[in-house]
């Protein structure tokens, strides 16, 4: 029987990696991220070269797959990867089906010509020699990489964490939260005004905005950037009320910006325009801690201990890239069988003129 740890041995059997929800690793020339759904529901993430497959291509994966039991979903705007999805149920044998589904899909993408991703996905150096998982968005992808540019990453996060903790300001961020929290409004309050239309993704823009200006603004990236991103997410419902009067007021009855923010001044002073006011609030607020809610992985992974964890999740991934040869010796020229001409090394300033 097929139970959740049974298909969590049948991956490592398979020689993938596992990191929270995620499991990863390489499959005959491809690089497979899979993400846990329920206990028996994956999706499956493959690195490829392109920008996602056009919906003939789709159409073509999904024909091919239909029999092993692997479906193609729409790809949600992913960028270098192409998206399937499986479910093993009670009854199956996990290793066999699992191995079953892999070698399909690798078949089914060599049919259609999607290449696996050929480039080091941090750097965009061709010859990557090791595999990761990278930040790609809001997620994770396991991916070719250079373990240089890895190793290099990781020591910059770290100075920049230092930095942060050393220079950091929590006046300078809390400035920038709330500038960034303005921009974030802007497409909330149009479609609320336009289309009369409340939407916590677009709720999420406001505390998303509000973390990059408290980072632009050289904030302080610790636990208490998240409260002061949190607050001024919150403040920013009370302030979207108040621009929606003021629009109105303008539009509805032609006063002028002075006006209307006296006459906002004037009502905010009247018991019946508060009242009036109280239930698209709460539900604004509602709204927005739904918002901040769709928002929260993208706003810890911003912060210096977010980032470390990020940056040590990488570097445990790490591991060699199957069927990598190392380039040759210097000197050595592997088409020839010869040795290639020895450097002309200058001799004022240590520079060659011929790497052979």
């Amino acid at each position: 029987m097929a139970t959740e740890m049974e298909i969590q041995n049948a991956f490592a059997g398979c020689g993938f990696g596992s990191s929270g929800m995620l499991l990863y690793g390489p499959w005959k020339g491809y690089a497979f991220t899979a993400m846990k759904m329920t206990n028996r529901s994956f999706y499956v993430d493959v690195a490829i070269d392109q920008d996602g497959v056009t919906g003939a291509v789709r159409k073509a994966l999904a024909t091919e797959l239909k029999p092993v039991g692997v479906k193609t979903p729409g790809t949600g705007g992913l960028k270098k990867r192409v998206r399937f999805s499986m479910t093993f149920s009670a009854r199956d044998d996990a290793n066999a089906l699992l191995r079953q589904r892999l070698d399909a899909i690798v078949l089914a993408l060599q049919h259609s010509g999607v290449a696996p991703a050929s480039v080091c996905a941090i750097s965009g150096s061709p010859r990557p020699d090791s595999l990761c998982l990278v930040n790609v968005g809001n997620f994770m992808s396991f991916r070719p990489v250079q373990g240089a540019a890895v190793r290099q990453q990781g020591e910059q996060a770290k100075a920049r964490t230092e930095e942060n903790q050393q220079n950091g300001s929590y006046a300078l961020g809390f400035v920038g939260a709330l500038l960034g929290m303005l921009v974030g409004l802007i497409p909330n309050l149009l479609v609320l005004i336009l289309a009369n239309l409340i939407s916590a993704w677009l709720f999420a823009l406001v505390p998303v905005c509000a973390v990059l200006g408290y980072k632009l603004c050289k904030g302080k990236m610790d636990k208490g950037s998240i409260a002061i991103v949190v607050l001024v997410s919150l403040l920013g419902v009370v302030l979207m009320v108040g621009l929606e009067t003021i629009y109105y007021l303008m539009h509805d009855y032609g006063d002028d910006l002075a006006d209307a923010i006296g006459d906002l001044g004037l009502l905010l002073a009247t018991p019946e325009y508060i009242s009036g006011i109280v239930p698209g609030l709460l539900q604004m607020l509602l709204f927005m801690g739904l918002g901040i809610w769709i928002a929260w992985r993208f706003m810890s992974s911003q912060t210096n201990s977010g980032a470390l964890q990020n940056s040590e999740i990488q570097q445990a991934s790490l591991r060699p890239l199957p069927g990598y040869e190392q380039p040759a010796p210097y000197g050595f020229d592997p088409q020839t069988g010869y040795p290639r001409p020895a450097p002309d090394y200058g001799a004022s300033n240590g520079s060659y003129n011929d790497r052979g």
